[in-house]
Order: structure tokens, then C-alpha cells, then sequence
């Protein structure tokens, strides 16, 4: 029976792997191993991936600034990618900030101790409001003729509507006005600033 036993012992100690075992040394050697292997390859493509945005991001800033250097024309002269760059940020925060004290403006006291991101919303609210306001009155305008429209629709039939009255009162439509090249349109609103003046 113990040699039975001994037997049984020693074909499974030759037939075990330690590198099948999680507890031995060798498999967590290994398997610290292997970590730092997968570790290393990850360090190395988030390098790559993080060069390849880096080279993206300054292809666009060059193509950006390229374009924006066109715009400023000799504001930017003898500037470098990173200076017309500044300038056109410089520019951009200096609108952002005379449109937000415009909106501030305009509503007035309800603009009180808001931040710009509020004044932002409230003025996005209102014209939202005075978009649906100006469709509602556009929809009791047309009466029975809006039923069973959309908003698309309705704005349609308002357009056709005014530019019909533009044609009879200027014998110019919409569409003709958007046709005319700029010489020709403000010699047109020249005739009709005459025209309106002599009433």
C-alpha cells in the first residue's frame, strides 16, 4: 500500500508544472514578467499614439494659423505660428466679451449677478421664445390656411407672402434681390431710400 502510494505520489510530482500553478514562485515570476513586458508595450504605443496627436494637433494649428494669417494680413506680418495664433485668441475673447456685455445689455436687470454662461442661456431662451412667438403669429395670420402645416411650411408661406409684397411695392421679388450683384443692390436701395424720401 505505501508503495502504491509513493508510486501514485511521484507520477504527479513528475507530471506537475509549476508554471500551471498560480501559487508557485515560478508562475508569479512569470506572470510579474509578462506584466511588465505588456506594461512596457503600452507605455511604448501611448507614446506613439500621444506623437501622432501631437504632430495632428500642430499640422492644425499651422494650417489654422496659415489661414488666419490671411485675415489679419499685415497685423500678422513677421508673427510666428504661435503669435497669430494668440492674436486671433486675443481677438475671438475680446468679441466673446462685447457680445456677452451686448446680451447683458438687452436684458437689462434679469442679467443681475448672472454669470456668462446664464446670460448665454437666457439670451438663447428668449430667442427661442420670440421664434415660437413670431410663428404663432404667423400661423393666426394665415388662419385655416396653416392647419395641418409645419413650422417649415408656415415660414415658407410667410416668406412667399413678403416677398409678394416686396414685388408690389419695389417691383423686385426676393429672389431678385438675391440675384443682383452688389453694385446692383445698393443702387436698388439707393433708388428706394429716394423713392421713400420723396413721399
Amino acid at each position: 500500500l505505501i508503495f502504491i502510494t509513493l508510486f501514485a505520489s511521484s507520477a504527479a510530482l513528475a507530471d506537475y508544472d509549476p508554471m500551471d500553478d498560480p501559487a508557485s514562485p515560478q508562475y508569479k515570476a512569470a506572470a510579474k514578467k509578462a506584466a511588465e513586458r505588456r506594461a512596457i508595450a503600452n507605455k511604448k504605443e501611448q507614446a506613439e499614439r500621444d506623437a501622432l496627436m501631437k504632430e495632428a494637433k500642430a499640422k492644425g494649428e499651422k494650417k489654422e494659423a496659415d489661414y488666419e494669417r490671411k485675415k489679419l494680413g499685415a497685423a500678422a506680418a513677421g508673427k510666428s505660428d504661435t503669435e497669430v495664433l494668440a492674436m486671433v485668441k486675443a481677438r475671438d475673447e475680446a468679441r466673446n466679451k462685447a457680445d456677452i456685455e451686448r446680451q447683458r445689455k438687452e436684458l437689462g436687470a434679469a442679467a443681475a449677478g448672472k454669470s456668462d454662461a446664464e446670460v448665454t442661456k437666457m439670451t438663447t431662451d428668449k430667442a427661442i421664445q420670440m421664434s415660437k412667438d413670431a410663428m404663432a403669429n404667423r400661423r393666426k395670420e394665415f388662419g385655416s390656411a396653416a392647419e395641418g402645416k409645419s413650422d417649415a411650411e408656415v415660414a415658407q408661406m410667410s416668406a412667399a407672402k413678403s416677398s409678394a409684397q416686396l414685388k408690389a411695392m419695389t417691383g423686385k421679388s426676393m429672389e431678385d434681390m438675391q440675384k443682383m450683384s452688389p453694385a446692383e443692390r445698393k443702387a436698388f436701395i439707393e433708388q428706394m431710400q429716394q423713392m421713400a424720401g420723396k413721399r
